[in-house]
């Protein structure tokens, strides 16, 4: 899909507003993982992000067809605000796992049934809260 921003230079409420589509269309992109400096090291594929496995040691991030596992202080650095926005599409189930919204196959008593996943993701109350504020959005 192709936009064509017009706005008038001289109005300042005009180019924030323009400048807000633009972002909001980027979201929607990809997610760009960046080092401590800023730069731009590698692309992390969100869309194709199913679910992230945290431990004190490290994380694991589970695509459909391959896993990466990065060091703890690495993967917070890379990930930054996907970890800790819902904006992204990402919601903290439980202390363990986040998930990718775009994967929810069902949710129930147990917990989150995710595609391409063979068991249940179990939901804290927490991260029951949060889902049902994602789903209010």
């Amino acid at each position: 899909m192709q936009k064509n921003l017009s706005y008038n230079t001289d109005n300042i409420f005009e180019i924030v507003k323009s400048l807000r589509e633009v972002l909001n269309d980027l979201r929607r992109v990809d997610i760009f993982l960046r080092n401590a400096g800023g730069y731009l090291t590698s692309v992390l594929c969100s869309k194709r992000l199913i679910r992230i496995e945290i431990s004190a040691q490290e994380y694991k991030l589970f695509y459909q067809d391959f896993t990466e596992t990065y060091c703890a202080r690495t993967a917070r650095k890379m990930l930054g605000d996907l970890i800790k926005s819902s904006d992204y599409g990402f919601i903290r189930a439980n202390e363990k796992d986040i998930i990718n919204m775009n994967y929810v196959q069902s949710i129930n008593e147990e917990g989150v049934r995710l595609l391409h996943v063979d068991f249940v993701v179990r939901l804290s109350r927490p991260g029951r809260a949060r889902l049902e504020k994602f789903f209010e959005k």
